[in-house]
């Protein structure tokens, strides 16, 4: 998961970082939630 973010911060421009993190953050805690709700 931190590579695949460290990819992407480099090929994406400074500006749309932030709104990037913020949307990966919730895909990333999504994705958390249903890892936990399958076991």
């Amino acid at each position: 998961a931190l590579r695949l973010e460290e990819q992407f911060r480099i090929k994406i421009p400074d500006d749309a970082i932030p709104r990037f993190l913020t949307v990966g953050d919730i895909v990333h805690g999504v994705n958390e939630h249903l890892a936990l709700a399958a076991q």
